[in-house]
């Protein structure tokens, strides 16, 4: 995943096995959530750390959680912040994080921090950084011009994106 979908991958793979996220009443009980790896790009894994103004009703984090982050439990906030799932289920999957170190929408310290909660319960883990890296848009957002990463750049991305990703997939793929 990229960007939010970064973040909702993270949360998958960090939240196997925590009961009272498995099935219910929007879920799938006779099937697991787990995962066999995650990868997730300028992922957000803390939303306390990426809300710069927790009475707005309208920031990304509270539309996400359904209102503004004072008016929330701690609860409700930890249960969609990857970092604070982390050793609650299931041991994680390996998980891959890629991030640009001059993102301008999600700090990079987002993926320093959460790699190394990740490896410190024991997580295969790894973080590639992206050296001068802005927020990657793929897809039709890129098509449309609205994200120009400056050249001398793109060919990282191209590299993480294509090599290290597939290399991950390999690793964690069993035939």
């Amino acid at each position: 995943g990229n960007s939010a979908g970064g973040h909702l991958a993270a949360l998958l793979g960090v939240t196997a096995g925590i009961e009272e996220l498995e099935g219910g009443e929007l879920g799938f009980r006779e099937a697991s959530s787990t995962v066999a790896g995650v990868v997730s790009i300028a992922g957000v894994y803390d939303l306390n750390g990426t809300c710069l103004d927790r009475e707005n009703g309208k920031t990304c984090e509270a539309v996400l959680l359904g209102g503004p982050l004072n008016s929330l439990e701690d609860a409700v906030i930890a249960s969609a912040n990857p970092i604070e799932q982390v050793g609650k289920g299931e041991p994680a999957p390996p998980v891959l994080l890629i991030h640009g170190n001059e993102d301008e929408e999600v700090p990079y310290e987002q993926s320093e921090v959460f790699c190394k909660a990740l490896l410190e319960s024991g997580v295969d883990a790894s973080l590639v950084t992206i050296p001068r890296g802005r927020h990657p848009l793929f897809g039709n957002m890129a098509k449309r011009g609205l994200e120009v990463e400056r050249e001398e750049v793109r060919d990282v991305w191209k590299e993480a994106l294509e090599t290290r990703i597939l290399s991950f997939l390999d690793s964690i793929t069993t035939v």
